[in-house]
């Protein structure tokens, strides 16, 4: 059984569909999703605009449309751009969500930390591949720790700034580094 005269066998024979599915499918324009969506959501931000109670619905559909993304990755696994899309639209979208439901003051930091915690979970997931943890480890706490730092000085009143406790812990971890480095063989030269 070739597909080739001569013998030469170039893979499984293709038999064409005997309902004539495949021809009907391929006459029929396709709708662009991608346009679908902005037009679904450009309309209920412009609703927004005019109904701030809808705006409740824009921020649940883009949280949906993040998890739907991360789940579909995880059904198919190919690819990263799924991944790497659902988590970050929706992390971004997901305190809007929270403060339309009223479960978390206004703001600044909420969008960083959840942003921060999505680049851990995707550092987890390369971890749990055996694919190392790579830079979105390293991202990721770091949004989460300037993020939780812009959350906890809001909550707490007369608490020190983000701003203020970024460049002492970034000089402090830099001096671990540097003295772990040298404990290591082959290290700093001792002097």
């Amino acid at each position: 059984m070739t597909n080739r005269p001569g013998g030469e066998f170039r893979g499984p024979l293709q038999r064409p569909d005997e309902w004539g599915w495949d021809r009907i499918d391929a006459d029929r324009p396709r709708l662009p999703l991608i346009g679908l969506f902005l037009v679904l959501f450009g309309g209920l931000l412009l609703l927004g605009q005019f109904l701030p109670s809808t705006r409740l619905i824009g921020s649940g559909l883009m949280v949906a449309v993040g998890v739907v993304l991360v789940a579909l990755w995880a059904a198919k696994r190919t690819g990263t751009v799924g991944l790497y899309a659902g988590v970050i639209l929706a992390a971004l979208s997901l305190p809007n969500l929270l403060r339309d439901l009223s479960l978390i003051g206004e703001g600044s930091g909420w969008g960083t930390l959840f942003l921060g915690l999505g680049f851990i979970g995707i550092a987890l997931v390369r971890a749990s591949n055996k694919g190392g943890t790579g830079w979105q480890m390293i991202v990721g706490l770091v949004l989460t720790v300037l993020g939780g730092f812009q959350v906890f000085a809001r909550q707490l009143p007369g608490s020190p700034s983000a701003d203020g406790l970024l460049w002492p812990i970034a000089i402090v971890a830099i001096g671990i580094w540097f003295i772990l480095r040298s404990r290591r063989p082959g290290g700093v030269n001792r002097r």
